[in-house]
């Protein structure tokens, strides 16, 4: 397979796992990191997030196929266009009040449906590294 390898990952420690999508642009392993993150200034909301990342940095890393180098920014547009999770905030039984839930997996799952339909992937990746 040629292109630039896309990787889903996770990082993340406890009950908390954070998922994303990873571009590798360098043989040293560097990339893009695009996922959500739940942000202070938009009131707990989700908001999507694109910066320069390690693929050593994460836990997991599954090789999901290739994208044609010119189209890395048509990846973060894809990836942009899947609306997260409205809050990462909620009422638990438990806290009786509001505490932290992680949903990034959610909208990681709707993305990468994106990805495939948007027809930027030449070819797709079986197993799972790291």
């Amino acid at each position: 397979m040629s292109g630039l390898t896309v990787y889903e990952v996770r990082f993340g420690v406890g009950n908390c796992l954070h998922y994303g999508v990873f571009v590798q642009t360098g043989s040293d392993g560097a990339g893009m990191l695009m996922d959500v993150r739940g942000s202070v200034n938009a009131g707990g909301k989700l908001v999507f997030n694109s910066r320069s990342e390690m693929l050593a940095r994460f836990d997991m890393k599954t090789p999901m196929g290739a994208i044609d180098e010119h189209d890395v920014y048509t990846l973060e547009n894809v990836c942009r266009s899947v609306d997260p999770p409205d809050t990462q905030y909620g009422t638990t039984s438990l806290s009786g009040g509001s505490s932290p839930i992680c949903r990034c997996s959610e909208w990681n799952d709707r993305v990468w449906g994106a990805i495939y339909s948007s027809g930027i992937i030449k070819g797709q990746c079986l197993g799972l590294e790291g």
